[in-house]
């Protein structure tokens, strides 16, 4: 439960499967009881025999669909990798698939148009390109830990995207 302005609060309830699993998240609003509209609400999520997300609805401000995902896992064999990811995402029909290399780092999100293009020895992703365009460079510190994210848009503008000391 939080507040933002004025007496208004506002919360999630959270429905669990027999095996602890997120099903339902329902947002509320409180002013002399909870009302539920809704809006923000994550119902259902379902989930394979493994454990996997398999399918996932999430509504927007108004109580309509703004996500309704299908995910689409490799076999047991492979580490129950996501292959494909495909339905409403941010409010319109979307599809992607999913690349690995031999040591199962994922090299292609096809969602989001991402393409990692460079691993260290650690297999930590060092540097990777959205779109084919904008360039995003990884630096860790001595113990693995993200230290900075740098990119630079299309133009090749350098931004900082994060520091952490």
């Amino acid at each position: 439960m939080w507040r933002l302005s004025g007496n208004s609060k506002k919360g999630y309830g959270f429905t669990y499967n027999g095996l602890n699993r997120l099903t339902i998240a329902d947002y509320g609003t409180y002013s002399g009881s909870w009302v539920n509209n809704s809006a923000y609400d994550l119902n259902p999520v379902v989930y394979d025999k493994n454990g996997n997300i398999s399918r996932l609805i999430r509504k927007n401000s108004t109580g309509g669909t703004r996500e309704s995902l299908t995910y689409t896992y490799s076999g047991s064999d492979t580490g129950n990798q996501l292959s494909s990811i495909s339905g409403y995402y941010n409010e319109s029909y979307k599809s992607g698939t999913f690349i690995y290399d031999g040591n199962g780092n994922a090299t292609s999100d096809g969602l989001r148009g991402l393409t990692v293009t460079y691993f260290d020895e650690l297999n930590l992703p060092k540097q990777y390109y959205q779109n084919s365009t904008n360039k995003v460079d990884y630096k860790y510190d001595d113990r693995d830990n993200n230290v900075t994210i740098t990119g630079d848009d299309r133009n090749r503008n350098i931004m900082r995207l994060k520091e952490t000391r």
